[in-house]
């Protein structure tokens, strides 16, 4: 279950950051789009009471998720994992941009989210992945980062 949380909470976060939105305003967003104002306008009030209460768990359900998340990092976790000694760290998501440093394979890392765009490299088709390692944040190639 903590899992699933964790995943619905980084899943926010990671919205919120492409978004460049706050959580918050995220949430707000996501909770006002569930009904217009003129549908809850006709709803009974019995159907406005279980709506609360719905949005209610929600709510908490969510607060618990930011409070596990507040006692780490936030991040979903991952792994270095190639056949060479260590993983570039860049500056961009480009083979072209400059390296920050290497990661030793074995490592552990905090994954901040995934590109969208599907790429082919190294001979597979992946994405490259933002995450931070060693006080720096950067861009790796994701299908070197297996998520624990």
């Amino acid at each position: 279950m903590s899992f699933v949380v964790f995943g619905l909470v980084a899943t926010l976060l990671g919205y919120s950051v492409i978004k460049k939105e706050s959580p918050a305003a995220v949430l707000k967003s996501i909770f006002a789009s569930d009904l217009a104002e003129d549908d809850v306008r006709r709803l009974s009030k019995t159907e406005l009471v279980a709506l609360a209460e719905e949005q209610s768990l929600k709510i908490v359900e969510l607060e618990g998720a930011l409070q596990s998340c507040q006692a780490g990092d936030g991040y979903q976790k991952g792994i270095i994992k190639t056949s060479s000694a260590s993983l570039n760290l860049r500056s961009e998501a480009s083979l072209e941009s400059d390296i920050l440093i290497k990661i030793p394979v074995g490592s552990q890392v905090s994954i901040v989210y995934y590109d969208d765009r599907e790429l082919f490299l190294d001979g597979a088709m992946g994405r490259w992945c933002r995450i931070k390692y060693a006080d720096q944040e950067g861009w790796a190639w994701g299908n070197y980062v297996e998520k624990i």
